[in-house]
């Protein structure tokens, strides 16, 4: 739990977004596989099904990846924004209803 503390909520947002970065990354490469390797669909293979197989469970798990991502880096965005809310609204009413009293902090 981060307590609404706008820092710890940036940081969090920020490691989303690092992490849905990365799982872009490994998403892409996922893709540039999409095709069983010729050196594994030998003739015993041929008629299988398995490369249909393969490229059917590679799919699936770009279309996963990419779902899991999208939610990622919203929840990032949202945690960055709330951060971004907390300190304006801590800034505007002085972090405890003091009125003019402003901290400035980097988010």
């Amino acid at each position: 739990m981060v307590g609404g503390d706008p820092a710890t909520l940036n940081d969090c947002g920020n490691q989303l977004m690092t992490a849905s970065m990365t799982m872009d990354a490994g998403r892409t490469s996922m893709a540039q596989h999409q095709s069983m390797p010729s050196n594994v669909a030998t003739r015993a293979a041929m008629g299988t099904g398995v490369e249909t197989a393969y490229s059917q469970a590679v799919d699936a798990m770009i279309r996963a990846a990419a779902n899991l991502q999208a939610t990622i880096a919203d929840d990032g965005y949202h945690l960055q924004r709330g951060s971004r809310d907390i300190d304006s609204a801590m800034n505007s009413t002085g972090g405890g209803g003091g009125g003019g009293r402003h901290r400035h902090t980097a988010v």
